[in-house]
């Protein structure tokens, strides 16, 4: 192991247990996992803490803003993203060879994240396939009792956490997430890899927390995905219809992705042509202002970001 193999990540430490110790416990939780960087080290420096990881190269992030992914490839690694929430090992018709990928094992593991979103997904795009990671647990909670299964109960009091473009509407509104959470936030991340944009992402609406919620509300699926295959919209209405507690079907979920990957019709990779609009699945009715077109000076990692840290 050489200094160019490990990220560093610092906090300042306190007395009490802190999220980056929280998070430390996490990944130790998680250790061994496809698609969980490696945790070296953790202990404390004078008035600092400090994480070792494995160091993953470049994030979804910055790939976006460097303009290097087409919808395709937006798709392709889509499909390994939400592998990674499956139970069991399944094969991928665009990719060679395939690992339970994180998010995957991230709720076989009983956790939850709570803040999907690109920055937090580290992409090797060398490899063959590209091989995918989530990162940042200090937010990640456990959704059930590993030993009985037993589901966290819902409330409609908990903090708000998450960065504010991607968070789900439960979260935004105070409802207690689960796995549904973290599937609505990659719909966002999905959609914000393929545009380099959200709907809500405009310099006066991305930090009002009220008129972005309105604003997830109020569009429908097909206003959302446009510009995308209109299967996708398949996979937005059902994550859209999960109970807080209900399993969602993440091997229909990857079909969808698997066939928008595969597909290499001109129309996919021309963000311009519109593809047909199915039939209208609106989203939960709400007031809002009518959502701005175009927001090129967005960048996800200046969006708002809540955490319920006291």
């Amino acid at each position: 192991m050489t200094a160019a193999d490990v990220a560093l990540k610092i906090g300042r430490a306190t007395n009490s247990p802190s999220k980056l110790n929280h998070e430390y416990n996490v990944y130790t939780a998680l250790a061994g996992s496809p698609g969980i960087a490696e945790v070296y080290w953790y202990g404390k420096e004078d008035i600092y803490e400090v994480i070792a990881l494995k160091y993953l190269g470049t994030s979804l992030d910055d790939l976006i803003c460097e303009h290097q992914l087409g919808i395709r490839k937006t798709f392709l690694y889509a499909s390994q993203m939400v592998c990674l929430f499956m139970q069991k090992r399944i094969s991928l018709i665009t990719l060679s060879t395939v690992q339970l990928s994180v998010i995957e094992s991230l709720h076989s593991r009983h956790y939850i994240h709570r803040d999907i979103k690109p920055g937090n997904f580290m992409v090797q795009a060398d490899n063959l396939p590209p091989a995918v990671f989530l990162i940042d647990f200090g937010l990640a909670r456990q959704f059930r009792n590993p030993a009985t299964y037993l589901h966290t109960p819902f409330s409609m009091n908990q903090s708000i956490v998450g960065t504010l473009p991607f968070m789900s509407i439960n979260g935004q509104q105070g409802h207690t997430q689960s796995r549904r959470d973290d599937l609505e936030s990659l719909i966002y991340t999905i959609i914000y890899a393929a545009h380099g944009d959200l709907p809500w992402a405009g310099s006066s609406v991305r930090s009002n927390h009220e008129v972005v919620l309105q604003m997830k509300l109020s569009i429908t699926v097909e206003e959302l995905c446009k510009g995308l295959p209109t299967s996708f919209c398949n996979f937005v209405g059902h994550i859209r219809s999960l109970d807080f507690d209900r399993k969602p079907d993440y091997q229909y979920l990857h079909s969808i992705l698997s066939q928008v990957s595969e597909s290499e019709t001109a129309e996919v990779d021309q963000p311009n042509n519109a593809l047909p609009p199915a039939h209208p699945h609106p989203l939960p009715p709400a007031h809002s202002p009518a959502s701005p077109s175009a927001h090129p000076s967005f960048n996800a990692q200046h969006a708002p970001v809540f955490s319920d840290e006291k």
